[in-house]
């Protein structure tokens, strides 16, 4: 499935955010200069692994490991690195499954480095009660990086 419309930037956010659902429950919501972000319980301010942005035609993916260690990007493809606006920051027009798919290798990967390792079963479990669950377009009635009230 691509998500074509610049104007549907929600659903473009709620894929992105779909990425980090696997790591949650080890990390806390946090923001920082207007950037939602996920850290380690009981981080700085600044010490944070990811993080989400909506910016006036896009959605900006932060993905702090790959700023401290760029060796992670050695293996991603001419479309994602097309994405790629700094260091550690993917700008997102659209998606597609394809896009998606190899953004989520990545994710895997850096916080693997960090630690975070999934257990596949249990984020299939959680992903099976996300899409089950009722979902609200009103962001003040989610937490910050939310998916589907998880």
């Amino acid at each position: 499935m691509t998500v074509t419309a610049t104007a549907d930037l929600t659903q473009v956010r709620r894929r992105l955010e779909a990425l980090v659902d696997p790591y949650r429950d080890r990390l806390e919501a946090a923001s920082l200069y207007g950037v939602e972000t996920l850290r380690r319980p009981g981080a700085k301010a600044h010490d944070w692994l990811v993080g989400l942005r909506n910016g006036p035609r896009y959605v900006a993916f932060y993905l702090m490991p790959i700023y401290a260690d760029p060796t992670l990007l050695e293996s991603v493809s001419p479309a994602l690195r097309k994405h790629l606006t700094g260091k550690a920051c993917f700008h997102f027009y659209t998606v597609d499954d394809a896009l998606l798919e190899e953004l989520a290798g990545l994710v895997a990967r850096s916080f693997g480095r960090e630690g975070l390792q999934v257990d596949p079963r249990a984020h299939a479990a959680r992903r099976r009660m996300r899409d089950t669950t009722p979902r609200t377009d009103d962001p003040a009635s989610r937490d910050a990086l939310t998916v589907g009230g998880a």
